[in-house]
């Protein structure tokens, strides 16, 4: 599944929150307010639902992220974003954080 559509949808929401955490097994979460919570409507997220979202941010991902944490940003409408992808828990898991800020 690709969970670029999703991303943008929350991206988009008016739902105050600063940013997103996907973690490889682990439902995504939002920074909002008053800490992290998870987000309710999404299941889980594989490694195969985060590779678009890899391969936006670099077309070698899988040899680059074993390297260093690969990070880009994206610029949308009414929003910057910066996505930033990297291996956890000794190389076992991918995670990607994603910064929401107002576009200029």
């Amino acid at each position: 599944m690709n969970i670029i559509p999703q991303i943008m949808d929350l991206v988009s929401s008016s739902k105050p929150f600063t940013d997103i955490h996907l973690e490889e097994g682990e439902v995504p979460m939002l920074r909002g307010l008053y800490g992290w919570e998870e987000v309710q409507s999404m299941e889980p997220t594989s490694r195969d639902d985060m590779e678009p979202l890899l391969i936006a941010i670099d077309q070698n991902w899988n040899e680059e992220i074993t390297k260093r944490a690969l990070s880009k940003p994206f610029d949308l409408t009414n929003w910057r974003l910066r996505l930033k992808a990297f291996q956890t828990r000794g190389g076992e898991k991918i995670s990607v954080s994603i910064r929401r800020q107002p576009a200029i």
